[in-house]
């Protein structure tokens, strides 16, 4: 199922939204009182199923009776700040499908417009400078032979330059991943960060509670 995602330009992306097995886990919730098994294609959905698993889905986290929302997976792109993704790092069952590298990209990225609005000018201006020199390295060691790190020189090597570009690198430098992740565990993140400081994680938490029936999992 295809779902429209969001933007808050500056801040966050989502978008190229896919959520799979719905049906088959609402369906899948009424096993443990089953006799028989059946081929769920030829079960419709009735309003006790879903009286059901909005029962089972608004159980208390941890109890286990809403695990047949960790049947419904939801897949999508997520730009966030970097600061974002080393909190969003703490839960195990959101994972990286594949993501845009710093290492490998830093050099030829735009560090202006790939930073998101909070980022001072004066730190992309750093970075920029430190890129700059890496990129015309030959050049640049030519007219001096040492770095200044923190009042300690340093030989002028590409190494060390490189390492200035990465530490210097801003936090609200914008990344982008693709994310598998399901509904119970997305229920955690509403539960936990609704009402977070950062508003990147609010704005989050409210386009998950538009998924579909995701109200069936999360009050």
């Amino acid at each position: 199922m295809e779902v429209k995602g969001f933007e808050v330009e500056g801040v966050i992306k989502v978008d190229n939204v896919r959520i799979y097995g719905l049906n088959e886990s609402i369906i899948a919730s009424g096993y443990p009182m089953q006799v028989d098994t059946f081929d769920m294609n030829k079960v419709a959905i009735g309003d006790k199923d879903l009286k059901r698993v909005k029962h089972l889905g608004n159980a208390t986290p941890g109890s286990g009776h809403d695990c047949f929302a960790k049947g419904v997976t939801v897949q999508f792109d997520l730009q966030v700040p970097e600061y974002i993704w080393r909190q969003l790092d703490r839960y195990h069952f959101i994972d990286y499908v594949s993501s845009q590298s710093k290492m490998h990209r830093i050099l030829k990225m735009d560090i202006d417009k790939a930073c998101n609005k909070y980022v001072d000018i004066r730190t992309i201006q750093i970075v920029n400078d430190y890129i700059e020199a890496y990129n015309n390295f030959d050049e640049e060691k030519a007219k001096r032979k040492e770095l200044i790190l923190r009042g300690d020189i340093a030989r002028y090597t590409k190494e060390d330059l490189f390492n200035c570009i990465v530490a210097n690198t801003p936090c609200g430098l914008m990344l982008t991943a693709r994310m598998t992740t399901n509904y119970l565990q997305l229920k955690s993140i509403v539960n936990q960060r609704s009402n977070h400081k950062m508003q990147e994680w609010r704005l989050l938490c409210d386009y998950f509670k538009t998924l579909p029936m995701f109200d069936m999992v999360c009050k």
